[in-house]
């Protein structure tokens, strides 16, 4: 998981676009990483104590979404026999579903490890790239290499997130984490090699796309319910209703499902 940059560089914060001030794409790109942080760690403090508060009823609404596909499957597998004039076979009907619902699972657990870690995904031309500027950083910040200097805990953070940004092989990490460090030391980041204004020009957008993102995905609007008493009730008597209609949809499935002849051994 990427270590969100908990630093305030200066106290003095100028709006954006404003027709008066004008941030200089540092600027900008500075206060834009430090908002996708921050907002990256409520979001991920706001799902947490959304799951707490709805858990088995999450867990119950899952369940349930399960053996409805089970059902609805098995349903297509035995139209599909029918259809084709061939008998139903219990093993292969089965073996079949299984395979279908492993599959399943199987992507949940993909989506989950892209979403969670890059490690080992990338090029080897980026890995490299990766490499070095770790090592750049480790020159500029790290207490071996400066000591008796004083680091601040801005210095110290970066440092942190550099390692991390490492570990898992992210270039597009670790490449903010040298323009805030550069930033930090008081030199042009657009002076140095890997950056100029064009990547900054193209982090800024991509930044300010991922902002919009996390503050209109579900878990970010998770807040607004846990903030409200009322809301909270609603959302439990809104997975209660849910939860209700799946039961009775699911014994309707299971009542069609009943009505296919299904051999039990094959010969």
């Amino acid at each position: 998981m990427k270590r969100e940059l908990d630093i305030v560089y200066n106290d003095e914060i100028v709006p954006e676009e404003d027709g008066a001030l004008q941030e200089s794409a540092t600027d900008q790109f500075r206060t834009l990483v430090l908002k996708r942080d921050r907002l990256r760690k409520e979001e991920e403090q706001i799902q947490l104590a959304y799951i707490r508060k709805f858990g088995e009823l999450i867990q119950e609404r899952f369940a349930l979404r399960i053996e409805c596909v089970k059902y609805k499957k098995s349903i297509s597998y035995c139209q599909a026999c029918l259809n084709r004039n061939e008998p139903i076979y219990a093993d292969q009907l089965a073996a079949s579903i299984e395979e279908e619902i492993n599959g399943y699972y199987e992507q949940l657990e993909n989506i989950k490890a892209v979403s969670e870690m890059k490690t080992d995904t990338i090029p080897e031309a980026d890995r490299l790239k990766v490499k070095r500027i770790y090592k750049e950083i480790a020159l500029m910040i790290h207490p071996d290499m400066h000591p008796g200097q004083e680091f601040s805990r801005a210095m110290k953070d970066l440092w942190e997130r550099a390692k991390d940004a490492y570990e898992r092989n992210d270039l597009d990490d670790i490449m903010e984490t040298k323009v805030l460090v550069l930033d930090l030391l008081k030199e042009e980041p657009t002076k140095d090699k890997d950056i100029d204004e064009q990547y900054l020009a193209g982090k800024i957008k991509a930044l300010k796309e991922e902002i919009d993102s996390i503050i209109t995905s579900n878990p970010y609007r998770y807040k607004d319910v846990l903030d409200s008493d009322e809301a909270i009730e609603d959302a439990t008597e809104e997975f209660k209703e849910e939860i209700e209609d799946l039961k009775t949809y699911l014994e309707t499935l299971k009542a069609r499902f009943a009505e296919f002849e299904i051999t039990e051994v094959l010969n």
